[in-house]
């Protein structure tokens, strides 16, 4: 939807590159790495409801712009 790259996308989030990829080929990543990905999407405007595919809508955005600033991000592990 944003037409981003892998490597856009890991610039980004702070993914690696080869996660995403792995990822996009079915494989599960841990969750600090899912995160990370959401926020990084999110930041953007995507936004994702359970069953039903992303969405965008330009009036929203993160809450955090910088998902490793939180408080709480290494309870994520």
């Amino acid at each position: 939807m944003l037409g981003w790259s892998i490597e856009a996308l890991a610039f980004r989030s702070g993914v690696s590159p080869g996660a995403i990829r792995r990822l996009e080929n079915g494989a599960e990543l841990r969750r600090v790495s899912m995160q990370a990905l959401a926020y990084a999407l999110e930041a953007e405007g995507l936004f994702f409801l359970p069953g039903h595919q992303p969405m965008k809508g330009d009036n929203l955005r993160g809450a955090t712009p910088c998902p490793r600033t939180r408080d709480d991000f290494h309870l994520i592990e």
